[in-house]
């Protein structure tokens, strides 16, 4: 700021000014509120990714540009690039990496935020971190799939030709029973287990043998 008593005319130093020619003779002649000159002499007002103003004698953040956001709530390095970590500050999911922002600040994903995010192959399941998803929705393969099944990328009913074990009630493992016809080879533990309809032994029965009642 401009000290009066440098100047040959105590009303030329006006509140915001500078005597940034060093003249005496015109007091203080430069506005100490622009970009150029912003509360002292040669003192740039420009923040990265941002506009800024120094309308108050004081460099400050008007607004980010597009694609950025203050992720770190300094305003004086300007803005950072979207999305933001978790953690730092957001106004909308959208600013943050993981898609949900709470009470302004990027939270972690989770398998209850309603948001497809982090390892996760549809909204809150899969991935392996987060429950198998249902029929119909995202996997990337059958662990991701509440029956074992993913095809085209999408989680399937379970099927007598899936190719999948399945887990009977009482906690068996068992074969679907397309994948039993070759006799003598699968394993069953009852006879629905088996196309033919026969279970001898834990396995199906050579071919001759009939079905009893």
């Amino acid at each position: 700021m401009c000290n009066a008593e440098l100047v040959r005319d105590r009303a030329r130093a006006t509140p915001g000014s500078g005597d940034c020619n060093n003249a005496k003779i015109d007091g203080c002649e430069t506005s100490l509120t622009t970009a150029t000159n912003c509360g002292a002499c040669g003192t740039a007002c420009s923040l990265p990714n941002a506009a800024s103003s120094c309308a108050s004698g004081t460099c400050s953040l008007v607004s980010c540009n597009g694609g950025f956001f203050n992720c770190d709530s300094n305003s004086g390095n300007g803005c950072e690039a979207l999305p933001c970590a978790n953690g730092q500050a957001c106004q909308h999911g959208s600013d943050c990496v993981s898609g949900v922002c709470q009470n302004g600040f990027c939270a972690s994903p989770s398998c209850s935020d309603g948001v497809q995010n982090g390892s996760e192959t549809s909204t809150d399941c899969g991935g392996g971190s987060c429950p198998p998803c249902g029929d119909g929705l995202g996997c990337g393969n059958g662990s991701d799939c509440i029956n074992g099944v993913c095809l085209g990328n999408l989680c399937q009913p379970a099927s007598c030709t899936d190719g999948v074990k399945k887990q009977r009630r009482d906690g068996r493992r068992l074969r679907r029973p397309a994948l039993l016809a070759l006799r003598g080879r699968h394993r069953c533990a009852i006879a629905g287990d088996c196309q033919s309809g026969v279970c001898v032994g834990g396995r199906l029965p050579e071919p001759g043998l009939q079905r009893t009642a």
